[in-house]
């Protein structure tokens, strides 16, 4: 759960939670949530905490490594492909087109 990855991230960058509370500008009430997994920070907010940390993003969020979840979309996406209509398949189009365009 993320609270546990926000905690261990935390404790391995040095910070007591007084020391990051500062840092990601939250309530020690608000971080003790986090860690004990009884609220979720927003997105904006984890990615603040990666990198404070120094630590990958997509970890944070989701628990795995960058290379393992792009390859679970890729065979998801595949798997997939024959029941898209076309409309959803233009859409996917567009959206990798827009992304090749960022690189």
């Amino acid at each position: 759960m993320i609270g546990n990855r926000i905690k261990q991230a935390r404790e391995k960058a040095g910070f007591t939670q007084d020391e990051f509370c500062l840092k990601i500008n939250k309530s020690k009430r608000t971080l003790l949530n986090y860690e004990k997994n009884e609220s979720e920070p927003s997105v904006n907010t984890a990615i603040l905490i990666a990198e404070i940390c120094n630590i990958n993003k997509i970890w944070l969020l989701t628990g795995e490594e960058e290379n393992s979840l792009n390859i679970n979309y890729k065979t998801e996406i595949i798997n997939n492909l024959d029941s898209l209509d076309d409309k959803q398949i233009k859409y996917i189009y567009h959206i990798t087109e827009a992304e090749k365009l960022k690189s």
